[in-house]
């Protein structure tokens, strides 16, 4: 399915034009800040609570159904927001527009990332990266870059 060309405002959003990339990079800062913001909050004091022990957490009085819930909500959103960025730059979607294996490095890389310090997130984005260099079959012509 072909992806129209975002606009804002008068600005044309073309993915190779240097507005798209401002407005990724503009995007980038708000999800980090909003995204520190949640973890020094009191929704994220209770976040943490929760991977350290559901059960010391439910007994402190914390809603493990409700904090899950918003968990949910806020990794469905953050997965919306790359996923328009994303579709914004290919210009084209598909339900089958990664391979398998280049799926299974994003799952690895993320995975990895759960288990460190907030800044390791990043950090696990780097082999997620360079994957069109050291998987071939990710880049949808079949050669690296």
């Amino acid at each position: 399915m072909a992806v129209p060309v975002a606009t804002l405002g008068p600005l044309v959003l073309k993915s190779d034009t240097l507005g798209f990339y401002y407005v990724c990079l503009a995007l980038a800062f708000v999800m980090t800040w909003l995204a520190v913001n949640i973890v020094k909050s009191r929704t994220g004091r209770a976040f943490m609570a929760l991977r350290e022990s559901e059960i010391a957490a439910q007994t402190n009085g914390i809603d493990l159904s409700k904090y899950k819930t918003i968990a949910f909500a806020l990794s469905a959103f953050y997965t919306g927001m790359a996923g328009a960025l994303y579709a914004q730059a290919v210009t084209f979607i598909a339900p089958d527009g990664l391979p398998f294996s280049c799926r299974l490095n994003f799952s690895r890389s993320s995975s990895s990332a759960a288990w460190g310090q907030f800044w390791a997130r990043f950090s696990a984005l780097l082999p997620s990266s360079s994957c069109k260099r050291v998987l071939p079959s990710c880049h949808p012509s079949g050669a690296p870059r």
